[in-house]
């Protein structure tokens, strides 16, 4: 039986309607040819760009056609796949050629600062002109997930970067001593660095192991220094409160300005506030609570409830405050004092410095009840009270 013609052309990937895969089928019983087009596109455009891209990163006189590179590039994007390929095969060759430049900076990792830095700089430039140059004829405009040729590429510069150790170590080096320069009150010029974060330091770069561990290292050890020297003059509690207050505000400006900070600002708060006042909260309460509470200073126990309200110790300012009021009030009485005194200056702290903490209050007001002496309702709570009022049926409202 002679095969009947064939009698049409159809699309053999209905999923993405690809052109480039087109098959030819015939009746039952003919063989189906399949050409393999996308493979085709994506050697042409392979051959005409692998030769572009080293004469782009190694500064060669420009010897392709930028047109032809295009179209080539832009046919193996006919399949999603060939298209996918040549951009792994861009990105490959690429890193062949951003390992050597960075690993070039090995030889200046002994200058001085002042000399390396501007190297490391002018080597993020390069490449990122020489990135732009490569997608500019290597059709850009697709992506790869949710990524483009530019952004994949920008990728490969702090991944080779981790990998070139000696190079990291210095980087790290510079770091570590503009922090602690920082901290030291010194003046600090964190320009290039903060272009270099610019051009390629992404967050997942910062929150690489190699650095992220020594720079809270390095938090941990002058801050440790800091509260040692507050053991060391005898606690002066106003003084030190007053020092831990700037020094959080200050670590939380940095955070907000200054790049080495914002990859992992959180693990850094939460070491300087434990080493600043977390581990010296019983002395803090038992040496400065007390003294403030009898000498009615509202400064002090003002910044001392802001502080302890940032960082979740109000329990431990509760028991302070419960322990003070029932201690003072039984001597009080012994002595055959009037409470009404210490009461009046309670509910005056508990409103000025502790912001009407509605658990302090309640402390302080069962305290009192425990004493014998009943709490009288604050001034907003009063207010709050004045503002209701019932109509002629009862009901309730709030004027």
């Amino acid at each position: 039986m002679n095969p009947q013609p064939i009698n049409r052309l159809i699309t053999d990937d209905h999923e993405d309607n690809d052109p480039a895969n087109i098959s030819m089928k015939s009746t039952p019983g003919l063989r189906v040819f399949k050409p393999i087009i996308p493979k085709i596109y994506l050697d042409d455009a392979w051959t005409k760009l692998k030769p572009a891209i080293r004469t782009i990163f190694l500064d060669e006189p420009q010897d392709y056609h930028c047109s032809e590179i295009f179209n080539a590039v832009n046919k193996a994007w006919w399949s999603k796949s060939s298209g996918e390929a040549l951009y792994k095969l861009i990105l490959e060759e690429c890193e062949i050629y951003i390992s050597a430049a960075i690993r070039s900076l090995e030889l200046h990792c002994d200058d001085d600062p002042s000399v390396f830095l501007p190297l490391m700089e002018n080597c993020c430039l390069e490449f990122r002109r020489k990135l732009q140059d490569l997608c500019s004829i290597a059709y850009e405009g697709h992506t790869v997930g949710l990524k483009s040729l530019w952004d994949l590429g920008k990728e490969l510069f702090p991944k080779h970067l981790c990998l070139a150790s000696k190079v990291c170590d210095k980087l790290l080096s510079i770091n570590l001593d503009l922090i602690r320069d920082q901290r030291l009150g010194k003046a600090v010029d964190t320009t290039q660095l903060k272009n270099l974060r610019d051009l390629f330091y992404g967050p997942s770069f910062y929150k690489s192991r190699f650095f992220e561990k020594p720079f809270i290292d390095c938090a941990v050890e002058f801050y440790s220094a800091e509260s040692l020297q507050f053991k060391e003059e005898q606690y002066n509690i106003p003084q030190y409160l007053k020092h831990v207050e700037q020094m959080l505000r200050k670590e939380k400006e940095n955070c907000r300005h200054l790049y080495f900070f914002r990859g992992f600002k959180k693990s850094l708060m939460e070491a300087v506030e434990r080493i600043l006042l977390r581990d010296h909260v019983s002395v803090i309460l038992e040496k400065g609570f007390v003294k403030f509470m009898d000498e009615r200073s509202h400064d002090d126990l003002s910044r001392m409830y802001r502080l302890f309200s940032k960082m979740d110790l109000l329990g431990q300012l509760n028991d302070a405050l419960n322990s003070y009021i029932f201690q003072t009030g039984q001597k009080m009485l012994k002595e055959d004092s009037s409470l009404a005194e210490l009461k009046k200056s309670i509910d005056k702290i508990c409103h000025t410095c502790f912001s009407e903490d509605a658990s302090l209050e309640k402390t302080a007001k069962q305290c009192f009840n425990d004493l014998g002496l009943p709490w009288e309702e604050s001034e907003t709570e009063s207010l709050q009270i004045k503002r209701i009022r019932f109509d002629r049926l009862g009901r309730l409202h709030y004027l």
